[in-house]
C-alpha cells in the first residue's frame, strides 16, 4: 500500500510539473501572436492578439477582426504590473479596466499565482481558455503558427 501511494504521490507531482509552464508561448525572437476570443454573457470580441517579450517586459496589442485596436498593454514581469494604453472607449471605464488588468495579470504570472476567480485551461488542440469565474469572462487564445 506505501510503494501504491508513493507511485500516486510521484505521478502527481509530475503531471504538475508538466503544467508549470507559462501559459502563453513564446518564439525564440521573443513574439507570440493568437486568435482571441473574450466571451462575456452574450457578447464577445474576436480579434488576435500579438506580444513581444524582452528581458523584462510583455508588450503587445489586440485588434480586433475588423482592424480596429481595443487596447495595448505593457506587463512588467518583475513587478507583476500590468498598464493598458489607447483603451477603446467602450472598454475605457475604471472597473472594466480593473478586471482586464487582474485577468490578464494572472494569465501573466501563471503558474506562480493563484486564484479562487480565475482559471486556466488548456485543450489538447493547443487552446488556452482564461475563465474569470467570478465575472463570468472567457478568454481563449489559439496560437496563429508562421
Amino acid at each position: 500500500m506505501r510503494k501504491f501511494l508513493t507511485l500516486i504521490s510521484l505521478l502527481f507531482m509530475l503531471s504538475a510539473a508538466v503544467h508549470a509552464q507559462s501559459a502563453i508561448s513564446f518564439g525564440t525572437d521573443g513574439r507570440a501572436q493568437y486568435s482571441l476570443l473574450i466571451q462575456y454573457k452574450k457578447a464577445g470580441i474576436t480579434g488576435v492578439c500579438m506580444m513581444k517579450k524582452d528581458s523584462s517586459n510583455i508588450v503587445g496589442s489586440i485588434v480586433n477582426e475588423f482592424g480596429v485596436k481595443a487596447f495595448d498593454f505593457r506587463y512588467d514581469t518583475e513587478k507583476d504590473h500590468i498598464k493598458l494604453i489607447n483603451v477603446i472607449s467602450f472598454l475605457n471605464k475604471w472597473y472594466i479596466k480593473k478586471t482586464i488588468k487582474a485577468d490578464w495579470r494572472y494569465l501573466f504570472s501563471y503558474p506562480n499565482k493563484h486564484s479562487k476567480s480565475r482559471a486556466i485551461y488548456f485543450s489538447k488542440d493547443g487552446e488556452i481558455t482564461l475563465d474569470n469565474i467570478k465575472r463570468g469572462i472567457k478568454y481563449s487564445f489559439k496560437k496563429i503558427e508562421e
